[in-house]
């Protein structure tokens, strides 16, 4: 059992502020922390009206205010006790938060700015869906209807010429496309659908949209995807659209009359709950100008690509991850993107 002065002494060397109120209101006792976070002195708080209600068991936010002008916030704790001849009265412990105060405020005051950006985000997006999207495939559209002979021949300059056009306006019509797609990630606004796929089907599909890019470039490309199952169950919106950033972006990477190989399985692997599941495991080869050294999944390796972030932040979304490594004792770079199989 503790003394009385050794009570005393806790109480008085207490960093925060302790105060006896009675039932009136009045401040019957206050340690030194309490008189200092009041800023008044002793004369100027003990019998004097606390000026605030107190109930027992609850705990509140106090505003201080010291002659000075100087603000503080104190978290107010009360309790019941029983005082000096018997009569009860209240035990108040005042914490002094106003530096956590102030930073809540901050963070309030950050969430306000970054909310107010993010639907200032989502305005520009939305204008650059109509004003970038609108002209860019009229664009398309007119130098694919040149080509076709639509205004009459054309010499091998003139094609070249609108060969280019086409091509960039593609390569812009693309990207915008992967920013706007991009930006729904980060909001979360995009869903997933898990549906029987093809995936021997769908990279057809996607090498197929690629092949004039590569026959440009005198570029090959070799497949291996016999020990994929007929169908997975996967979203076949989100698998084309990483299988073709992903094979668009080592195809632009790797040098001309080369060859980009296209390998998919099915994996097994142990998940951190040590249970066993299934992945689509896509794997592209090419040989590209990247440093050695380079052999994580990281936005240096990765090229700053646009393509390449959403092939990441769709791979997370399927429960998957990307990765990038070099072969040993073969030249080129390898890109694996794996799958979480429903």
């Amino acid at each position: 059992m503790l003394g009385k002065n050794t009570c005393r002494a806790i109480v008085e060397n207490n960093v925060d502020g302790i105060m006896v109120v009675d039932r009136c209101g009045l401040v019957r006792y206050a340690n030194p922390s309490a008189i200092m976070l009041f800023g008044r002195g002793a004369q100027g708080i003990l019998n004097q009206e606390l000026g605030y209600p107190l109930v027992a068991g609850e705990s509140a936010e106090l505003d201080i205010v010291h002659t000075d002008r100087q603000h503080f916030v104190a978290e107010l704790r009360t309790t019941e006790i029983v005082w000096e001849d018997d009569e009860r009265a209240f035990l108040v412990s005042l914490r002094d938060i106003t530096e956590r105060h102030c930073l809540l405020e901050q963070l309030k005051d950050a969430l306000h700015t970054a909310e107010t950006s993010f639907r200032s985000k989502e305005r520009f997006l939305s204008s650059v869906s109509h004003e970038l999207r609108t002209p860019l495939n009229a664009v398309i559209s007119l130098a694919r209807l040149l080509l076709d002979g639509a205004m009459g021949p054309l010499n091998v300059t003139q094609k070249n010429f609108l060969r280019d056009v086409l091509d960039s306006g593609q390569h812009l019509l693309s990207k915008v496309s992967d920013m706007l797609d991009l930006a729904d990630m980060e909001s979360g606004q995009c869903s997933i659908s898990h549906k029987p796929v093809s995936v021997r089907i769908l990279l057809a599909n996607v090498l197929r949209a690629l092949r004039s890019h590569a026959v440009e470039k005198g570029i090959q490309f070799t497949t291996n995807w016999v020990s994929v199952p007929k169908l997975i169950s996967t979203d076949e919106w989100l698998l084309e659209r990483m299988a073709y950033n992903l094979l668009y972006h080592v195809v632009q990477q790797t040098q001309k009359d080369g060859t980009v190989h296209v390998v998919a399985c099915q994996t097994y692997r142990n998940t951190s709950t040590s249970v066993t599941e299934k992945f689509l495991l896509l794997s592209v080869t090419g040989q590209r100008n990247m440093d050695e050294s380079q052999t994580v999944a990281d936005p240096d390796s990765m090229g700053h690509d646009l393509g390449m972030n959403l092939v990441q932040k769709m791979a997370g979304l399927l429960g998957g991850r990307v990765w990038v490594e070099k072969p040993v004792h073969q030249q080129g770079h390898t890109f694996h993107v794996e799958i979480l199989l429903a």
